[in-house]
């Protein structure tokens, strides 16, 4: 046998290992998903059906929390910017 046979012996195993670790996570997430939609039936089913008023209430509510939150575009001052900031200045006598 010669290095390119070797090689290329090597690749198709990893290649299958690497399919075979695939299908395997794949099937592990569809259990996970299973599960979450069983258990939320579950919950939903144990808390009652839900009115229509109180599912559009359940909407409005992030709505109203996201605005008291603050902007993430603005960005706190830093203590460099802090010194280099311009004071009003006056030019009467």
């Amino acid at each position: 046998m010669n290095v390119v046979t070797i090689i290329l012996i090597l690749g198709l195993g990893a290649s299958a290992f690497c399919a075979v670790l695939v299908l395997a996570l794949g099937r592990v997430a569809a259990g996970a998903d299973r599960e979450l939609e069983e258990l939320a039936a579950r919950r939903r089913a144990a808390s009652g059906a839900v009115q229509e008023g109180h599912a559009v209430l359940a909407l409005i509510r992030p709505e109203a929390g996201a605005r008291h939150q603050p902007a993430a575009a603005a960005p706190a001052p830093s203590r460099a910017s802090v010194a280099t900031r311009r004071l009003p200045v006056s030019f009467t006598s």
